[in-house]
């Protein structure tokens, strides 16, 4: 009898493989907001229109003009978590020339550095 026990899934095993696959979720959608985000960062940081209609592209250029302004940028939540935006781009940028996106140029660099100094 003792066998079968260990032979039947437990309720333990079950709960987490539930745990799991919402942990798995949460991190998809993480990883989609993102994707959206650098996308809305990427289109804001090279329109022209002040009337633009994309989605959320006046709201994140009003950001990126609030953070070349902030004089607290270290301690403001907005101002890192955008530069925590423009670092995610930088890491993947691929632009030969100049980049367009905020700040990309002043980060890649550092990112560049960051991966020479890990080795």
């Amino acid at each position: 009898m003792e066998s079968l026990r260990n032979i039947e899934p437990s309720a333990e095993s079950s709960s987490e493989e539930e745990l799991m696959d919402v942990r798995v979720k949460k991190e998809v959608q993480v990883i989609d907001k993102t994707e959206r985000c650098l996308q809305i960062l990427n289109h804001a940081s090279k329109c022209q229109n002040p009337k633009c209609f994309a989605a959320s592209c006046l709201r994140m250029k009003m950001i990126i003009d609030h953070s070349r302004q902030c004089g607290n940028r270290i301690e403001c939540v907005a101002c890192r978590q955008l530069l925590a935006l423009c670092f995610h781009h930088a890491s993947q940028c691929k632009e030969k020339q100049e980049c367009k996106v905020t700040f990309c140029e002043y980060l890649r660099p550092i990112y560049i550095e960051s991966l020479l100094n890990a080795i």
